[in-house]
């Protein structure tokens, strides 16, 4: 049931998941994009979001690199080996920007880089501009 209420309100506003080991980023995001009017559904690793993959399918997963258990590379790169998951488009936002990582994060398929502190302003166009 809870699925169902989930896809309903995708239909009003386009779900985005929020994967980031810091639960403080995870409710700061959340609550800045819900304002925005966007449905949120957050993780805390990637191990966390595949498992919520498997029940949900987001508009568009933001990412963060550096987390326990699964890291955000590790976690793109299962996105982009699964056939259902592979459209999805990620932005990656990361406290570590360095050319190393944006090449990876860039060969992964990942549309957008941007940096932590964040401006409300940069998040929301960058999700306007991929989604």
């Amino acid at each position: 049931m809870q699925n169902e209420t989930v896809q309903n309100k995708e239909l009003s506003s386009p779900l985005i998941m929020v994967v980031d080991d810091s639960r403080t980023i995870r409710a700061i995001t959340k609550s800045m994009l819900e304002h925005h009017q966007y449905q949120i559904v957050t993780a805390e690793d990637g191990v966390d979001a595949l498992e919520k993959l498997d029940k949900l399918s987001p508009a568009l997963i933001l990412l963060d690199i550096d987390m326990p258990r699964m890291d955000g590379f590790e976690f793109a790169s299962v996105v982009r080996n699964n056939e259902k998951l592979n459209q999805i488009p990620i932005i990656v936002i990361t406290s570590r920007i360095v050319e190393q990582n944006r090449e990876r994060a860039l060969s992964l398929g990942i549309k957008k880089i941007i940096e932590k502190p964040f401006q409300e302003q940069t998040l929301i166009e960058a999700i306007k501009e991929v989604l």
